[in-house]
């Protein structure tokens, strides 16, 4: 006999706008609506091998990605704690517990707050595994997205912990819950307005691009060809002829070191559209908008030096004929 749950979940009304507004955009005023719904909890859900009976009811999530979609799912009040550099929505540092880093989380605040389940994308140290355990806490250790449907994933597994359920649209029983930014996104990735050709991503100082093992390698394969077709590695720009050249916002300084001359069309990313690439959620969809808005000024660039310097070249017919004679002969060879 399942069991039956009511679960409340707050679902904005106007949040397909606010996915929808370009980077940098001002919010527009929250307004909520209290919707019911119907839980499912048998059989027990099992996320990356482990099986919970019952949803968790305190969590701790030490990934801003992650703690980004418990917001954007409504399901902010299992959170009990996040991690320093949890800062979107802004208000996740404000109203919950400051728990460190993934790299260097605070494990005595977190057993303090006793969570039944821990949530981090990073490694954790084999006996700080062992006091989490002694204190009852579920590590769930969840691998970092590296392809566009992994984002999905993480949208499902999230419900799946939190509700027993899976958003409306995608495989599985029990309850449904709205996803309009998710939505979105997918609905950019088919109709994307932007074509980049051959492009390499760099991700460091020594040219080390982007490959499949990255989201970012993966992620622009939808709107080009990637050079770098394998695991990210050294491909230095002498010897690759891209097209399109990806440049990360703490990358900029190579644009004028190195691509000043070349005939690659270089796209420098906004610290913001960065941002989204290294933590990826439905808000990635934002990258495309930006690029495909630098693409389309590109080639206006692009083609007002081709008109400039068509027009040079017939100013320049002109005044030769000037300098001659009227019939067409230079009067100084005489």
């Amino acid at each position: 006999m399942p069991v039956k749950l009511l679960i409340l979940c707050t679902v904005l009304l106007i949040f397909t706008a606010s996915a929808c507004a370009p980077i940098g955009a001002p919010e527009p005023e929250e307004t909520s609506v209290i919707t019911t719904v119907t839980e499912a909890t048998a059989p027990p859900v099992e996320i990356y091998g482990l099986s919970f009976d019952v949803p968790p009811k305190k969590i701790v999530c030490l990934s801003p990605a992650i703690t980004e979609i418990f917001y954007e799912l409504y399901l902010n009040d299992r959170l009990v704690g996040v991690g320093e550099y949890c800062d979107y929505p802004p208000e996740a540092l404000t109203e919950k517990v400051n728990c460190g880093s993934a790299a260097n989380p605070d494990f005595d605040t977190i057993i303090s707050l006793a969570p039944d389940v821990l949530i981090t994308q990073s490694p954790i140290a084999n006996k700080d595994i062992t006091r989490l355990k002694n204190a009852g806490i579920t590590l769930l250790n969840i691998p970092a997205v590296t392809d566009v449907n992994g984002i999905g994933r993480l949208y499902t597994d999230i419900a799946l912990l939190c509700i027993g359920a899976v958003p409306e649209g995608m495989t599985g029983g029990g309850a449904s819950i709205a996803m309009p930014g998710l939505d979105s996104f997918y609905e950019d990735m088919k109709t994307p307005d932007l074509t980049l050709g051959k492009f390499v991503y760099y991700l460091s100082d020594d040219f080390t691009a982007a490959g499949f093992d990255t989201f970012p390698g993966n992620f622009f394969r939808k709107f080009g060809l990637n050079i770098c077709d394998g695991d990210s590695a050294v491909m230095l720009p002498e010897e690759i002829s891209p097209k399109a050249v990806i440049l990360p916002a703490y990358l900029s300084h190579l644009a004028d070191e190195y691509f000043t001359d070349s005939h690659s069309r270089v796209y420098i990313l906004s610290e913001e559209a960065t941002q989204f690439l290294e933590r990826p959620t439905s808000r990635v969809r934002f990258v495309i908008t930006e690029l495909a808005e630098d693409q389309k000024a590109a080639e206006l660039e692009e083609r007002m030096e081709s008109s400039e310097e068509g027009s040079d070249g017939v100013e320049g017919e002109d005044e030769t004929d000037g300098a001659d004679g009227e019939d067409g002969t230079d009067e100084t060879a005489e």
